[in-house]
Protein backbone atom coordinates (compact mmCIF):
# COMPACT_ATOMS: atom_id res chain seq x y z
CA UNK A 1 0.00 0.00 0.00
CA UNK A 2 0.99 3.73 -1.11
CA UNK A 3 1.66 5.78 2.07
CA UNK A 4 0.35 9.53 1.63
CA UNK A 5 3.00 11.95 2.89
CA UNK A 6 2.76 12.90 6.62
CA UNK A 7 0.82 8.99 6.70
CA UNK A 8 2.19 6.79 9.41
CA UNK A 9 1.92 3.39 8.76
CA UNK A 10 -0.06 2.65 11.53
CA UNK A 11 -2.93 4.99 10.10
CA UNK A 12 -3.51 2.94 7.40
CA UNK A 13 -5.49 -0.08 9.08
CA UNK A 14 -7.66 2.39 10.05
CA UNK A 15 -8.16 3.92 6.81
CA UNK A 16 -7.76 1.63 4.29
CA UNK A 17 -11.56 0.77 5.06
CA UNK A 18 -12.72 4.25 3.51
CA UNK A 19 -9.34 4.10 1.12
CA UNK A 20 -10.90 1.36 -0.35
CA UNK A 21 -14.85 3.00 -0.98
CA UNK A 22 -13.89 6.24 -1.63
CA UNK A 23 -11.36 7.44 -4.91
CA UNK A 24 -7.95 7.76 -4.24
CA UNK A 25 -5.94 10.74 -5.22
CA UNK A 26 -3.10 12.47 -4.24
CA UNK A 27 -3.30 15.05 -1.44
CA UNK A 28 -0.49 17.22 -3.89
CA UNK A 29 -3.08 17.31 -6.69
CA UNK A 30 -6.42 18.42 -4.95
CA UNK A 31 -7.10 22.04 -4.12
CA UNK A 32 -7.02 22.76 -0.26
CA UNK A 33 -10.79 21.88 1.10
CA UNK A 34 -10.88 18.90 -1.19
CA UNK A 35 -7.42 17.95 0.47
CA UNK A 36 -9.24 18.26 3.99
CA UNK A 37 -12.37 16.40 3.34
CA UNK A 38 -10.28 13.84 1.47
CA UNK A 39 -8.20 13.43 4.97
CA UNK A 40 -11.46 13.91 7.16
CA UNK A 41 -12.67 10.72 6.10
CA UNK A 42 -9.60 8.95 6.72
CA UNK A 43 -10.54 9.10 10.62
CA UNK A 44 -13.36 7.12 9.97
CA UNK A 45 -13.02 3.58 10.96
CA UNK A 46 -15.20 0.52 11.88
CA UNK A 47 -15.13 1.32 15.53
CA UNK A 48 -16.80 4.23 14.97
CA UNK A 49 -19.26 3.78 12.47
CA UNK A 50 -20.32 0.63 14.42
CA UNK A 51 -22.50 2.25 17.44
CA UNK A 52 -24.04 4.17 14.38
CA UNK A 53 -24.59 0.60 12.78
CA UNK A 54 -26.23 -0.48 16.29
CA UNK A 55 -28.42 2.20 16.39
CA UNK A 56 -29.91 2.66 12.62
CA UNK A 57 -30.59 -1.41 13.74
CA UNK A 58 -32.49 -0.75 16.60
CA UNK A 59 -33.96 2.62 15.77
CA UNK A 60 -35.36 1.49 12.39
CA UNK A 61 -37.72 -1.83 13.92
CA UNK A 62 -38.94 0.76 16.41
CA UNK A 63 -39.90 3.81 13.72
CA UNK A 64 -41.58 0.96 11.73
CA UNK A 65 -43.70 -0.45 14.67
CA UNK A 66 -44.57 3.40 16.06
CA UNK A 67 -45.94 4.55 12.40
CA UNK A 68 -47.83 0.92 12.25
CA UNK A 69 -49.67 1.61 15.84
CA UNK A 70 -50.45 5.21 14.93
CA UNK A 71 -51.52 4.69 11.29
CA UNK A 72 -53.98 1.95 12.66
CA UNK A 73 -57.45 3.25 13.32
CA UNK A 74 -58.56 3.02 17.17
CA UNK A 75 -60.66 0.69 19.56
CA UNK A 76 -63.75 -0.11 17.79
CA UNK A 77 -63.14 0.77 14.16
CA UNK A 78 -59.93 -1.15 14.36
CA UNK A 79 -61.88 -4.42 15.68
CA UNK A 80 -64.72 -3.62 12.83
CA UNK A 81 -61.75 -3.40 10.28
CA UNK A 82 -60.42 -7.17 11.92
CA UNK A 83 -64.07 -8.41 11.38
CA UNK A 84 -64.33 -7.82 8.03
CA UNK A 85 -61.05 -9.32 6.93
CA UNK A 86 -61.93 -12.53 8.98
CA UNK A 87 -65.31 -12.52 7.71
CA UNK A 88 -63.36 -12.50 4.16
CA UNK A 89 -61.17 -15.18 5.41
CA UNK A 90 -64.33 -17.50 6.70
CA UNK A 91 -65.80 -17.26 3.30
CA UNK A 92 -63.13 -18.12 1.12
CA UNK A 93 -61.52 -20.70 3.97
CA UNK A 94 -64.45 -21.40 5.99
CA UNK A 95 -61.79 -22.08 9.06
CA UNK A 96 -62.52 -22.54 12.27
CA UNK A 97 -60.61 -20.59 13.51
CA UNK A 98 -61.71 -17.83 11.77
CA UNK A 99 -65.31 -18.15 12.76
CA UNK A 100 -64.11 -18.08 16.22
CA UNK A 101 -62.32 -14.78 15.61
CA UNK A 102 -65.60 -13.62 13.80
CA UNK A 103 -68.10 -14.44 16.62
CA UNK A 104 -65.25 -12.93 19.55
CA UNK A 105 -65.13 -9.20 17.34
CA UNK A 106 -69.14 -9.09 16.95
CA UNK A 107 -69.55 -9.70 20.49
CA UNK A 108 -67.11 -7.72 21.79
CA UNK A 109 -68.47 -4.90 19.27
CA UNK A 110 -72.20 -5.50 20.62
CA UNK A 111 -70.57 -5.29 24.18
CA UNK A 112 -69.12 -2.12 23.16
CA UNK A 113 -72.84 -0.49 21.43
CA UNK A 114 -70.86 -0.50 18.08
CA UNK A 115 -73.20 -3.25 16.81
CA UNK A 116 -76.92 -3.01 17.96
CA UNK A 117 -79.34 -5.70 17.24
CA UNK A 118 -82.37 -3.68 15.11
CA UNK A 119 -85.94 -5.34 14.45
CA UNK A 120 -87.48 -4.46 10.74
CA UNK A 121 -91.17 -5.29 10.45
CA UNK A 122 -91.76 -7.00 6.95
CA UNK A 123 -95.44 -8.05 6.18
CA UNK A 124 -95.51 -11.45 4.42
CA UNK A 125 -91.79 -12.36 5.23
CA UNK A 126 -91.70 -15.66 3.65
CA UNK A 127 -93.73 -14.66 -0.01
CA UNK A 128 -90.74 -11.89 0.17
CA UNK A 129 -88.10 -13.48 1.20
CA UNK A 130 -85.90 -14.16 -2.11
CA UNK A 131 -86.89 -10.59 -2.42
CA UNK A 132 -85.70 -9.20 1.00
CA UNK A 133 -82.42 -11.42 0.83
CA UNK A 134 -81.21 -9.95 -2.20
CA UNK A 135 -82.36 -6.50 -0.99
CA UNK A 136 -79.77 -6.94 1.98
CA UNK A 137 -77.14 -8.16 -0.46
CA UNK A 138 -77.14 -5.05 -2.73
CA UNK A 139 -77.53 -3.07 0.29
CA UNK A 140 -74.10 -4.19 1.87
CA UNK A 141 -72.15 -3.84 -1.24
CA UNK A 142 -71.32 -0.38 -1.87
CA UNK A 143 -69.53 0.19 1.69
CA UNK A 144 -68.94 -3.96 2.67
CA UNK A 145 -71.21 -3.20 5.44
CA UNK A 146 -71.33 -5.95 7.70
CA UNK A 147 -74.48 -7.62 9.22
CA UNK A 148 -76.28 -10.24 10.19
CA UNK A 149 -79.62 -10.85 9.06
CA UNK A 150 -81.61 -13.46 11.21
CA UNK A 151 -85.19 -13.68 9.00
CA UNK A 152 -88.51 -15.20 10.86
CA UNK A 153 -91.42 -15.62 9.02
CA UNK A 154 -93.00 -16.62 11.76
CA UNK A 155 -93.44 -12.76 13.59
CA UNK A 156 -92.69 -11.32 9.92
CA UNK A 157 -89.65 -9.36 11.35
CA UNK A 158 -85.97 -9.11 10.58
CA UNK A 159 -83.64 -9.22 13.12
CA UNK A 160 -80.48 -7.26 11.83
CA UNK A 161 -76.92 -6.90 13.59
CA UNK A 162 -75.21 -4.10 12.29
CA UNK A 163 -73.05 -1.22 13.35
CA UNK A 164 -74.68 1.51 14.98
CA UNK A 165 -74.24 4.15 12.56
CA UNK A 166 -75.85 1.99 10.05
CA UNK A 167 -79.26 1.51 10.96
CA UNK A 168 -80.95 4.39 9.17
CA UNK A 169 -79.42 2.75 5.78
CA UNK A 170 -80.98 -0.44 6.50
CA UNK A 171 -84.25 0.92 7.48
CA UNK A 172 -84.31 3.20 4.54
CA UNK A 173 -83.61 -0.09 2.21
CA UNK A 174 -86.31 -2.23 3.77
CA UNK A 175 -89.30 0.17 4.34
CA UNK A 176 -90.52 -0.52 0.59
CA UNK A 177 -91.03 -4.25 2.67
CA UNK A 178 -93.40 -3.16 5.75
Amino acid sequence: MELWPNQSPESTRSASVVLRLSIRVHPATVPARLSFFTLATTQITMKNMKPKIIAAIVILPLVCIATYLYTRPPGDARRYADLKQAGNRYQQTQSDLDLKRLEADKQALMKSGYFVEVAIPVSDLHAKLAEVKMRLADTARPRESYYEAKLDWTTNEIRLICCKSDVSMWQKSLQDYQ
